[in-house]
């Protein structure tokens, strides 16, 4: 097998000798160069398999180096990690923008460096055998940055891209063109519909491909308004929530209660009860308003008309999904999901009552539909770096000089 091939490019080579030493016995094989210009050109005689390069290189600096190394076919794809002293917001986005792979932070443990050339390296084997996706973004969790979020960082940096989302059992999209929302597509929902659902999301992945997209909207309102609007149902469906459990729990029916007692729209929803149903997807089935309806369950949760299952209860439905036993209403093995949702991204979705399924022609391809958990999509960005992402948009925005009206 061949050795893999890293170059270090350092000012003072005596301050990486350990590192040296250590990848060599790890079975690399290592050159080091002493300014920018020989790390360039080793980079095309050498032929290295990964460059850990200073950021402020002697006669050629770092960001100067992957420019050029990215201007040429022979070393574009050579995976890039720079090592710096912790900097400014602006520095570190700009090293990200470039196209950097990591970013080590001097000082740092030797170990832990050769590990993230481990992965790097490991993954970059993994993916030869797959297709090369020309496109540009960023990932992460949605814990970090919401969806909300997601879309005020691509409207103030006006850019096109297509945000893809995940949460439980639920996957959507929404397509953004020069800062404006034209379209958001989960299950059969409406477009509207889809994208207030989506902004409640507080759990799940998300990944932003920034590429062209060419859709007519499907809003009418401007996604300034479809934000504010969202920011408003958001905050009345978290206050909705605090009176119930995370709404992937399951619940039965509990005591029976009084007719007398229950509204027409609280019967209702009792019905579609049936002992293996999430709140979520108790929503999501009846034919009113999602915040209405999260409204009517915390009701019934409050009167004892529904409750969660036991431990006991849970344990026996997990047996009887893997034992092939029959559940109503949702598809047996719901537990089983749960645990695998990010591993199949083809899993059928729950179809609303009354929704209109050919609405989706055209709108959502196979392609779009991906597994943003996977080993795919391994560029994850902590709080940290999305927010430098967030302010150095907004900082180019403002610094844009206004468009004069048309009537002026």
């Amino acid at each position: 097998m061949e050795r893999k091939r890293i170059l270090i490019a350092v000012n003072n080579p005596p301050e990486l000798e350990k590192l040296r030493k250590f990848l060599a016995t790890a079975g690399y094989e290592v050159k080091v160069a002493d300014n920018g210009a020989r790390a360039l050109a080793l980079s095309r005689d050498f032929r290295p398999h990964l460059i850990f390069s200073e950021l402020n290189l002697s006669k050629i600096d770092g960001h100067h180096l992957l420019r050029e190394l990215k201007s040429h076919s022979a070393t574009k794809s050579i995976p890039f990690v720079l090592m710096s002293p912790h900097r400014s917001v602006n520095e570190r986005v700009h090293s990200i923008e470039l196209g950097i792979d990591d970013y080590v932070s001097v000082p740092f443990d030797i170990r832990e460096v050769a590990a993230r050339f481990d992965i790097i390296l490991n993954e970059v084997r993994s993916s030869e055998a797959q297709p090369k996706r020309q496109s540009r973004g960023f990932a992460g969790k949605l814990t970090d940055m919401n969806v909300i979020e997601l879309v005020q960082t691509l409207a103030v940096g006006q850019k096109s891209g297509i945000v893809s989302l995940q949460s439980g059992d639920d996957d959507g999209l929404i397509r953004i063109q020069d800062g404006e929302v034209v379209d958001a597509v989960l299950d059969d929902f409406p477009p509207r519909d889809a994208l207030f659902k989506m902004f409640t999301w507080s759990d799940g992945f998300f990944k932003v491909e920034i590429k062209p997209v060419e859709q007519q909207s499907e809003f009418e309102q401007s996604t300034e308004e479809l934000i504010a609007q969202g920011l408003m149902y958001r905050d009345r469906w978290e206050k909705v929530s605090k009176y119930l459990p995370s709404l992937q729990t399951t619940i039965k029916l509990a005591q029976a209660t009084e007719s007398s007692q229950l509204s027409t729209d609280e019967k209702n929803v009792l019905t579609l009860v049936n002992g293996n149903t999430r709140i979520l997807d108790l929503v999501s089935r009846t034919k009113l308003e999602d915040l209405r309806a999260l409204r009517i369950v915390a009701r019934l949760f409050h009167k004892g008309s529904i409750q969660e299952l036991t431990h006991d209860e849970e344990r026996a439905q997990r047996k009887d999904a893997c034992t092939g036993g029959q559940s109503d209403g949702n598809s047996a093995g719901r537990l089983s999901n749960l645990v695998g949702s990010f591993l199949n991204p083809n899993k059928k979705q729950t179809q609303k009552p009354g929704s209109n399924k050919h609405r989706l022609n055209g709108r959502k391809s196979p392609q779009e539909r991906t597994n943003l958990a996977g080993p795919e999509n391994r560029t994850y960005l902590n709080k940290s770096e999305l927010l430098m992402i967030r302010e150095k948009l907004l900082n180019r925005r403002n610094a844009k000089p206004h468009r004069k009206q048309s009537n002026e």
